[in-house]
This record gives structure tokens, sequence and C-alpha cells, in this order.
């Protein structure tokens, strides 16, 4: 058990064949943030579960089953090194849950890494998520931000004060409502905004401490419909 099998000779050349599978010695750990460099060893065993120290073919390494957009980064073909294969700074951008790694090689069976969570990495940057649209004058409307890391995803730790502002519009505006909130798992709701004066455009700034800024789209604040009696 553990050798290569000849199946055949070219010359003073003997080609060789396998028999067994890969299996997975070192798992990638769970949860591992998005962008962080994960390692992962890939032994080749042989049909007694035996190494296979001969074993010196390229094994392979892709995504097999995630909740979402999955794409490994990284060096993913590797060759064996005395039956071993050695990944490091694998890396996986989409936060989610459920990820498994399958790794591939010649002559043997694939090995499929235990199931992990990809979570966000630390917020960087704002992104307006909900943004104002149809504005009435002196009525109150909403915007949703999030705190996101260099990936897009919203990073639900974050809980630090968000202000916004305005940041385009008629001179002399001035945004009334509550203008600083607490984020909730990464997400700013301001719920009570207001704007006095028509016009467009508008656009408003969010802003927090050591991200960079998000701008709302251009929006236009109409006056309210005056209603006409007989």
């Amino acid at each position: 058990a553990g050798n290569p099998v000849a199946t055949g000779s070219l010359g003073s050349f003997v080609v060789q064949a396998f028999t067994g599978t890969l299996s997975v010695s070192i798992q990638p750990p769970t949860p591992v943030a998005a962008g962080v460099g994960l390692g992962l060893t890939v032994e080749a065993k042989d049909d007694g579960g035996q190494l296979i120290p001969d074993y010196d073919e390229n094994v392979t390494l892709t995504v097999a089953n995630s909740q979402g957009p999955g794409t490994l980064y990284g060096t993913l073909t590797v060759p064996a090194i005395n039956g071993v294969a050695t990944f490091t700074g694998i890396s996986l951008h989409q936060a989610g849950t459920g990820y498994t790694i399958t790794a591939t090689g010649a002559d043997l069976g694939a090995a499929t890494t235990s199931a992990f969570q990809v979570t966000a990495a630390a917020a960087t940057a704002l992104s307006v998520s909900t943004p104002p649209s149809s504005v009435t004058a002196d009525t109150a409307f909403g915007v949703d931000v999030e705190a996101e890391d260099p990936f897009g995803n919203v990073d639900q730790s974050f809980t630090g004060a968000l202000t916004i502002a305005v940041s385009m519009g008629p001179q002399g505006a001035a945004l009334g409502g509550t203008t600083t909130v607490n984020a909730v798992k990464g997400v700013a709701a301001f719920t009570t905004l207001s704007l006095s004066a028509t016009g467009s455009p508008y656009m408003l700034k969010v802003t927090g401490t050591g991200l960079t800024a998000a701008t709302t789209t251009a929006f236009a604040v109409t006056s309210a419909a005056v209603l006409e009696f007989a």
C-alpha cells in the first residue's frame, strides 16, 4: 500500500499511476475575515489511508460550495512534495457561510474541506444603500448608509457615529432632523431628515471617523401640493 502502480514504460521512463484519494489534513479556520490569507494542507493517501510519499502531481483548489459568489484568490495550484501539497495565502473576498474548498489532483479522488464562514473585514468606506428619491419640502425622508470593507461587504461589527450634511443645494440650505446617528450592525438609518428650501440638484454627504465618505445621487426637493377648495 502507498506505492505507485507502474502502468507502462517509455524507454527508460516508467509511467506511474496512483490509487487512493486526497485528504485535507489542515482545514481552513472559521470564521475568517474577507481578504485574509488562510492556509490549507492536502495529503495524497493510498487506499489504506497511508501517505503516498512518491506523489508529486499538481494539486488544484476550487470553491465547491458557497451561499454567494465565491472566488478564490492566491496560488491555487501547487505541486505535492513527498505527497503533501501546502497552500498559503488563499483568500476569499465575499462574506458568506457554507463555503467549502475542493482539492483535485491527477489519479486520486478529490477532497473537500469542512464548511467555513467568511466575515467582513474592518470597515474602510461608507456607501449609500438607500438614497433620497422624491423629497417634499418640510417633510421627513430617510437615508440608509452602510459601512463596508474594501470588498463591499457590510461590516456588521461597526457601530460608530455617522454624520450627514448638505454637500450641494441652494445657497443657505440646511438639513433638519437628526443628522448624526450610530450604526447598528454596520448600517446607519437617518429617518427624520428634512429640507425646507425647494430646488435641484441636492446632494448629501455622509462622513465617519477614519472612513471614506459617501455622497448621495442628486435629487430634487419640491413644494408640497396645495389643496384647493371650491
